[in-house]
């Protein structure tokens, strides 16, 4: 909960504040330092759910969420520039995405969720959790919804969550007992 993202947005800034008072960064300081940029991102992007709204703690209270996810996800992007390894490169510029495109999805904003996600997707396929959030960008008992949903599946058998989820939709179209079959 609320105590998990604190602690992770804390572990985030000290990587940052260390790594953003050196003047000159070897690339894997570069790197850890885009990691903690997307992961703030990400922890920004959690406080725009509306189960937290108004939860008494926030990434950064003087920006208004959306905006703390967009500024904390373009250090994140500027940074990924000055990586010369292309798949180091491409897994930041996922995350940003991702972190982005669950902002979206949070805020309802349904077709800018789904294009940050694909991003993502397109960027590291092997990733489940954004063909999640995809999938939840459509009306949850779908044919899209489902097929996102086996997607992440079958990139990783064991991910309790997309199983959920998967579950939540046939739920809702009355045929609970299809996640049996699956």
């Amino acid at each position: 909960g609320a105590w998990a993202r604190r602690m992770a947005a804390e572990q985030f800034r000290l990587i940052q504040d260390k790594l953003e008072i050196a003047s000159a960064r070897s690339e894997n300081e570069t790197l850890l330092l885009a990691l903690a940029y997307a992961g703030l991102g990400m922890v920004a992007a959690l406080e725009t759910s509306s189960r937290i709204q108004k939860a008494d703690w926030q990434v950064d209270p003087e920006l208004e969420r959306l905006t703390a996810v967009h500024a904390y996800t373009d250090h994140s992007r500027n940074l990924a520039d000055a990586i010369k390894d292309n798949r180091t490169r491409t897994i930041i510029l996922a995350a940003a995405n991702h972190s982005d495109g669950f902002a979206q999805l949070q805020l309802e904003n349904e077709e800018a969720a789904r294009d940050l996600l694909q991003q993502a997707i397109n960027e590291r396929r092997d990733y489940p959790v954004p063909y999640v959030h995809l999938a939840n960008t459509y009306d949850k008992g779908s044919d899209e919804a489902i097929t996102w949903f086996k997607k992440a599946l079958a990139i990783q058998p064991g991910f309790a969550f997309g199983w959920f989820q998967l579950g939540q939709a046939y739920d809702k179209r009355g045929k609970d007992d299809a996640i049996w079959q699956e």
